[in-house]
C-alpha cells in the first residue's frame, strides 16, 4: 500500500499554475494634432505610435482622447505640463505621449514627447523629418519612433544604453522650417558613413 502511494506521486510531470505578469506602466496616448491646416498626407499617428508601444509587455497603452477633451482647452492643454499631469490621472495612466506633425510640402516633421505624469517631468522627446512623404512612409517613421520611445521606457536588461549619447550622428547644421507662422528650428543629423539611400533625418532635440 505504502509504495502505491509513492508511486502515484512520482508519475507525470507537475502542473504549476501561471498567473499572466500584469504591466507595470500605464502609457496614455493623446490623439495626434497637425499644427499645419489641411494635411495631405492620410495617416493615423496614434495608432502606429501605440501598436509600437503595445510590443513591450510591461506597457499597457490606453486612449486619452476622452481624457483630453474634458479639458476646457484641449489644444492649450497639450503644451501644459499641469494640465498633461491631469490628463494622465484621468486616464489612469502614468505617463503620457504626446504627438505633433507638421507638413510642408512633401516633408513632414514628426514630434513625439513623453511625459512622466507622476513626477511631471519631461521623458523623452524625439524628432524626424521624413521627406518625399507618404502616407506609408510617415507610417514606419512615426513606428520607428513609437518601437524607440518603448526602449525608453521599458528598455531590456541587455540592451540599456547610456543616456544622452548620441552614437554616430554627426551635427551638420541647423535650419528654420516656418509653418503656421512659427518657426521650427531643427538640426540636420548626417551619418558618419557614405550611404546617403535614407532621405529621412532623425533628430535629437536639444
Amino acid at each position: 500500500m505504502m509504495v502505491a502511494l509513492v508511486c502515484a506521486g512520482c508519475g507525470g510531470t507537475p502542473q504549476h499554475a501561471t498567473t499572466p505578469r500584469a504591466p507595470s506602466q500605464v502609457v496614455a496616448v493623446l490623439p495626434a494634432a497637425w499644427v499645419t491646416s489641411a494635411p495631405t498626407t492620410p495617416v493615423d499617428a496614434s495608432r502606429e505610435v501605440g501598436r509600437a508601444l503595445e510590443h513591450e509587455r510591461r506597457l499597457r497603452v490606453v486612449p486619452a482622447g476622452a481624457a483630453l477633451a474634458a479639458e476646457s482647452d484641449p489644444t492649450a492643454c497639450r503644451d501644459d505640463v499641469e494640465c498633461l499631469r491631469r490628463v494622465g490621472r484621468r486616464a489612469g495612466a502614468s505617463t503620457v505621449v504626446g504627438i505633433k506633425l507638421a507638413e510642408l510640402g512633401d516633408t513632414v516633421v514628426l514630434r513625439l514627447s513623453v511625459l512622466d505624469a507622476s513626477a511631471g517631468s519631461q521623458q523623452t522627446t524625439l524628432q524626424r523629418v521624413v521627406r518625399g512623404a507618404s502616407a506609408d512612409r510617415v507610417s514606419r517613421a512615426l513606428a520607428a519612433m513609437g518601437s524607440e520611445a518603448r526602449e525608453r521606457l521599458a528598455p531590456a536588461p541587455r540592451a540599456v544604453r547610456e543616456a544622452g549619447g548620441v552614437g554616430w550622428w554627426v551635427w551638420a547644421g541647423a535650419g528654420a522650417l516656418a509653418i503656421a507662422g512659427a518657426a521650427v528650428v531643427v538640426g540636420v543629423a548626417v551619418s558618419s558613413g557614405d550611404d546617403q539611400s535614407d532621405p529621412d533625418g532623425v533628430i535629437v532635440p536639444p
